[in-house]
């Protein structure tokens, strides 16, 4: 099937670990992103435009994670037994997964810049509507140019270090043009934004302090919500670097990738999709308060113990009790049953 990097059979114990920490992934994804969803979905405070393009984000990560699960299957057996073609969509859908994700997130700073410098125009410009036409547009002009960058492939490429099928294009041209535009040009453009976004938050924070304290608040919240996506951007940047770069060095040497290189390599490219989760649980206070909620719904275990402490009470005695005398002054000790 195709072509296959690193023929060296691995050690037994290197399988395991490398089934292992593909199966932890693979759940982590899921589970995390499925997460997500239902969060956002259950969240009042958020605009629609945010919350689609969040779902989508997630929804794309939680693809990922679906279509990684038969790579648990071919590291345990230490081969790829699916065959050709399903290496070949694996390797489409995995791309277009990977352009989304870094569409969505430039989408998302996009919004955030038009909710600062053109407010009373947001609700029109990032209508519901609109932002859900825009995802499914970019979805299948996505889709759309994997099938047809596909007939410039050099093959199905199934990397042996980490069982995972990809696409390897034919030529150094197509694997630079690949890093220029799904890493370097989306960082400069994010980064642009990121730069106006701060002066225009810090400008607007200041005017807001001289009002009130609320408004203040309100400024604050902003500029954690900038932070977030900042952080999700550099990590998006930080995952997949390493690999676009071990490609591109790997086509204009046209040599083989050590096995430890392409397994940290990818490694890191689809642990991504399980990042952007913890990051939103770590910035956002109202996330971490619907998913505490969501999970109190649906797992009981996680309420907390409603039931008060017990208390000893205090029977009543007939016997009369002699009055305690203080220097002449008495003192009586009355108790409610």
């Amino acid at each position: 099937m195709g072509n296959v990097t690193e023929d060296e059979p691995l050690s037994p114990y290197l399988v395991a670990v490398r089934t292992c920490f593909v199966a932890v992934v693979v759940i982590m994804i899921i589970t995390g992103n499925a997460l997500s969803i239902a969060v956002t979905r259950s969240m009042p405070g958020l605009a629609d435009s945010t919350k689609i393009l969040m779902i989508s984000l997630a929804a794309y990560d939680l693809l990922t994670g679906v279509m990684s699960i038969p790579n648990v299957i071919a590291s345990a057996f230490d081969r790829w037994p699916f065959g050709e073609f399903y290496c070949s969509i694996n390797g489409t859908i995995d791309a277009t997964c990977c352009c989304m994700s870094i569409t969505l997130i430039v989408l998302m700073n996009a919004e955030r810049y038009i909710a600062v410098t053109l407010p009373f125009r947001f609700p029109i410009l990032c209508a519901k509507r609109r932002v859900i036409a825009v995802v499914l547009i970019a979805s299948v002009v996505s889709l759309v140019l994997q099938i047809c960058l596909s007939y410039f492939k050099e093959d199905n490429n199934q990397f042996k270090a980490v069982l995972i099928c990809d696409v390897v294009f034919n030529g150094t041209v197509l694997e630079i043009s690949v890093l220029f535009f799904l890493v370097i040009l989306p960082l400069v453009v994010l980064t642009y934004i990121y730069l106006r976004l701060i002066k225009l938050s810090q400008n607007h924070a200041v005017m807001l302090n001289k009002c009130n304290n609320a408004a203040n608040d309100t400024s604050f919240l902003d500029n954690k919500a900038l932070r977030a996506f900042l952080v999700v951007t550099i990590l998006f940047a930080v995952c997949w670097t390493p690999l676009r770069v071990v490609r591109v060095v790997a086509a204009i040497t046209d040599k083989m990738q050590p096995i430890w290189l392409s397994f940290t390599a990818k490694g890191f490219a689809v642990s991504n999709s399980f990042f952007n989760v913890f990051i939103y649980c770590f910035f956002n206070r109202s996330f971490r308060q619907a998913a505490k909620r969501l999970m109190m719904r649906y797992f009981p275990c996680f309420k907390s113990s409603t039931v008060a402490p017990m208390t000893t009470p205090i029977l009543k005695d007939d016997t009369p009790q002699p009055a305690v005398r203080r220097k002449g002054r008495a003192a009586f000790i009355s108790v409610e049953l």
